[in-house]
């Protein structure tokens, strides 16, 4: 049911993606990098301190990006985030130190946005900042001690992402992009700050490489 639901919201991204046409220059970037999970400080402090211990964790993704009016560029956005943290765990009256608890969950994320080249650097380097609104698929978080396993569902959240990055042309139909991005990934059901919710927010920050093709 989830993986159903899952596949809807990403035609729906698929099929809102301006309409430029065809006939406009496209490319496909394939890449991945590191996520630094910020906040909350429940998925970041130690499991000794009864955490989730999150810290730096790899992602993987795909990027479609559209030039139909230079140095504007709108670009689409799949990232899948791994996340893990494990140590002694701290179960009151029952901390056992020798044994370890583990905890694990994924992230699966799509954005759609724009990107702005605003240096004109001549000899292949274009540097850029982007904006995007995404929708964050968490998975269940799951914790394993000794041979137990217990699942917490998951949960689904809209929010956006800011990056700072550079494309340097290797030939004209290949680009290595580097980019440094913070993702706010429940930002619009934090903006209630009056109500403190602020201290829910979930973000990260990503550097990623990847490798754009030029397909038309």
């Amino acid at each position: 049911m989830k993986n159903t639901r899952t596949l809807k919201v990403i035609a729906t991204f698929i099929i809102i993606i301006p309409s430029f046409g065809f006939a406009q220059l496209f490319r496909v970037g394939i890449g991945g990098g590191l996520t630094q999970i910020n906040t909350p400080q429940y998925y970041t402090t130690e499991t000794s301190d009864r955490g989730l211990g999150f810290s730096n964790e790899w992602n993987a993704g795909l990027i479609v990006k559209f030039d139909p009016l230079l140095p504007v560029t709108t670009r689409f956005s799949i990232t899948y985030h791994e996340l893990s943290g494990s140590g002694a765990p701290n179960f009151g009256e029952s901390y056992l130190a020798e044994d370890n608890i583990e905890y694990t969950q994924s992230i699966f994320e799509i954005g759609t946005g724009a990107q702005y080249s605003f240096i004109n650097v001549p000899a292949g380097i274009d540097p850029y900042i982007s904006l995007e609104l995404t929708l964050s698929s968490f998975g269940d978080l799951v914790s394993t001690y000794s041979i137990y396993e217990n699942r917490k569902d998951g949960f689904t959240k809209i929010g956006a992402s800011l990056g700072v990055g550079d494309e340097v042309a290797i030939i004209p139909t290949l680009n290595v992009d580097i980019f440094l991005n913070y993702n706010a990934f429940n930002l619009f059901e934090t903006l209630h700050l009056f109500k403190e919710d602020h201290k829910k927010l979930i973000s990260a920050v990503t550097l990623d490489v990847f490798i754009d093709i030029g397909l038309l």
